[in-house]
C-alpha cells in the first residue's frame, strides 16, 4: 500500500513520533525550525556567490614561525 504526498508524510511523521515518544505536532515544529535554519545558513544574504569562486584562499598566506 503506497501512500502519496501528504498522507505518506503524515504516516511517516506518525511512525517517527511513535518511535521517539513525542507528539506529532512537536515533531512538525522541530522539522519546520530545522528547515528554516538550514535555509538561512545556505543563503544568508539571499545572493549566491558566482560559480567557481567558493573555497578559494583570499589574500596571501602568512608564513608560519618555525618551532624550535
Amino acid at each position: 500500500m503506497m501512500l502519496e504526498g501528504r498522507e505518506a508524510r503524515t504516516d511517516a511523521l506518525g511512525r517517527v513520533a511513535e518511535m521517539v515518544g513525542m507528539p506529532v505536532p512537536m515533531i512538525e515544529r522541530m522539522r519546520a525550525r530545522y528547515l528554516a535554519s538550514r535555509a538561512s545558513q545556505l543563503a544568508p544574504s539571499g545572493k549566491t556567490p558566482p560559480p567557481g569562486s567558493t573555497n578559494k584562499r583570499k589574500g596571501k598566506k602568512k608564513e608560519r614561525k618555525k618551532k624550535r
